[in-house]
């Protein structure tokens, strides 16, 4: 198993995973009483609620809920470990199903093959893993293989805390930066001048940064349609939050509006 740099997004299972926290708050407001533990909780769940509480007929959507299997696995089927780092894939942020490709285990560490599309179907050709003969295409997208190699691991004198040094040492003013976000998407900024060291702890927009932390200065550039418009607060920017993807810049600016290339996005959102 492996890590990669963009995370499953939106898909059905948003969905479909709010049922059973909201069965769970409606019992507690009626003021039923639900034994603790976690397989306790799934009889609960599987006794009171065994349908969609609104018909599938009633519904829109070929994802729409039509019966609800509920299930316990005991804890310690689950392990936990740490999972190695690999490099992402163009357009990988839209792909929600990953399927590995290869059963050497030399060979998915190296380079790494999966199989992705958008969404995942359970039709009886993909169930039998055939995926090219799979029937709802149209909606899920076709399977494509991708290479995902391992990031290489940091040896001998090059720490990741060298790394970062030797990173914030590249940038300069009016450098166009890549900034990751919570939601794993990016924003974009301009670099003020180079970076330094925090003297002293201190808070700026609700960001803590302590003392002897990189930063540097920056202005956020606002998207605003297709292009984006530089903003004029200068503000503190912690440097292990941006995005090392090499060098990037503007296809064309135009009175004040700055243009981005679709493939420079899909570099950057690969990276993230």
């Amino acid at each position: 198993m492996k890590k990669h740099e963009t995370m499953h997004g939106k898909n059905v299972g948003d969905a479909v995973s709010n049922i059973p926290p909201t069965i769970y708050k409606a019992a507690t407001l009626a003021s039923k009483l639900v034994d603790a533990g976690s397989r306790l909780v799934v009889l609960f769940l599987a006794d009171t609620h065994r349908e969609p509480t609104v018909p599938k007929d009633k519904k829109h959507g070929w994802w729409a809920v039509d019966r609800i299997f509920w299930g316990h696995l005991e804890h310690d089927r689950f392990q936990s470990g740490v999972v190695p780092e690999a490099k992402g894939f163009k357009s990988s942020m839209r792909c929600h199903h990953f399927v590995g490709a290869c059963e050497d285990k030399a060979l998915a560490e190296k380079p790494g093959p999966l199989l992705v599309r958008d969404g995942h179907c359970a039709c009886p050709p993909c169930r039998e893993k055939n995926y090219s003969k799979c029937e709802q295409k149209r909606n899920v997208g076709p399977m494509r293989k991708v290479y995902t190699p391992l990031v290489q691991q940091v040896r001998g004198a090059q720490t990741m805390t060298g790394q970062l040094e030797e990173f914030a040492a590249t940038l300069h003013a009016r450098q166009l930066l890549a900034v990751r976000t919570p939601e794993n998407s990016f924003w974009l900024a301009r670099t003020m001048g180079r970076a330094y060291e925090a003297e002293k702890d201190f808070i700026h927009s609700g960001n803590e940064i302590e003392a002897g932390w990189l930063v540097v200065d920056i202005k956020w550039y606002d998207k605003r349609g297709g292009h984006y418009v530089l903003l004029g607060a200068v503000l503190p920017l912690i440097i292990n939050t941006a995005i090392r993807v090499g060098a990037l810049g503007w296809e064309r600016t135009d009175n004040g509006k700055y243009y981005i290339r679709n493939d420079t996005i899909e570099r950057i959102e690969a990276s993230t």
